[in-house]
C-alpha cells in the first residue's frame, strides 16, 4: 500500500486532518490522499531522472505533514528540510519526520537559506496566494534551487475554472473568500490567503519573471489531486 511505513501520528492541530474530518472516513482519507499527492511528485521527479539518487529536498508549505510524512518515508536517505509559517507546524514536522526546519516569515524569508536544493516540493501553496505573493514566492524559490535542481509545485487551474464557471480574462481569478471556510481557522488574512485559480500562460509569465523555465504541465483533469501540477527548473 501507499501508506505502509509512514507515521500514523497526527498531530491534534493538523489543519488538513480537521478539515476532513466530516468526510466519510476521514483517516484513511487523509492519509491515501497524502501517498497519491505525493507519488504525483515522484512519478514527475523519475520522468525526468529515472535514476533518481540522494538529494537535497525541501518542501516549501509542510504544514502539520501531511505530505512530508511520505516523502520522508520514500526519500529516506536523502536530506529532507521542512519550511511553513507557522513554527508548531514546523517543529512537530522536524521531529516526527527527522527534517530541518525552517519558520518562514517577513524578517526570515526562505530565500535566506544558504544552501541550494536539488528538489523543491510544493503542494496546495499557490493555490491559495494572490498575484502578488504568487510571483514573489516564485522568485524566492528560485534562489535556492540548485542550477540543475526541479521544483515542483500545485496549483488550480482547468478544473475549479469549470468547478466555478470563473472569468479568467486576466489569467487568474483569485477570491476573497472567509478564512472560516478554509482551513487555516483565519490565522493568515484574506488577502494573503484564498481561493487562486490560474492559467498556464498566467504562470509561465510569472515564471519568466522569476528566471524559471518550465518543462511541463499537467492539467488538473488529469490528476487525483484536482490541481495541476508545474514542473520547472531554472531558465
Amino acid at each position: 500500500m501507499l501508506t505502509d511505513g509512514v507515521s500514523h501520528f497526527v498531530h491534534p492541530d493538523d489543519e488538513m486532518m480537521n478539515f476532513i474530518l466530516k468526510r466519510n472516513r476521514p483517516r484513511e482519507l487523509y492519509f491515501t490522499s497524502g501517498a497519491q499527492h505525493t507519488k504525483i511528485f515522484v512519478d514527475a521527479i523519475k520522468k525526468i531522472n529515472p535514476s533518481f539518487t540522494k538529494k537535497n529536498i525541501l518542501e516549501y508549505g509542510c504544514g502539520h505533514g501531511r505530505i512530508t510524512r511520505h516523502l520522508n518515508s520514500i526519500f529516506h536517505y536523502s536530506k529532507l528540510t521542512v519550511a511553513d509559517v507557522w513554527d508548531e507546524a514546523v517543529n512537530f514536522c522536524g521531529k516526527e519526520f527527522n527534517a530541518n526546519t525552517f519558520v518562514v516569515s517577513q524578517e526570515n524569508k526562505i530565500s535566506s537559506l544558504t544552501e541550494k536544493f536539488d528538489i523543491i516540493i510544493s503542494y496546495s501553496v499557490f493555490s491559495h496566494l494572490p498575484p502578488h505573493l504568487f510571483e514573489f514566492t516564485l522568485s524566492e524559490l528560485s534562489k535556492i534551487l540548485d542550477s540543475n535542481g526541479l521544483f515542483l509545485f500545485t496549483a488550480k487551474g482547468e478544473f475549479h475554472v469549470k468547478k466555478f464557471n470563473l472569468s479568467m480574462e486576466n489569467g487568474y481569478h483569485f477570491g476573497r473568500e472567509s478564512n472560516k471556510k478554509n482551513e487555516t481557522k483565519g490565522r493568515i488574512p484574506d488577502e494573503q490567503y484564498s481561493l487562486m485559480v490560474v492559467t498556464e500562460s498566467f504562470v509561465k509569465n510569472l515564471l519568466k519573471k522569476a528566471g524559471l523555465e518550465l518543462l511541463y504541465h499537467i492539467s488538473s483533469s488529469n490528476l487525483p489531486s484536482k490541481q495541476d501540477l508545474y514542473v520547472v527548473k531554472r531558465a
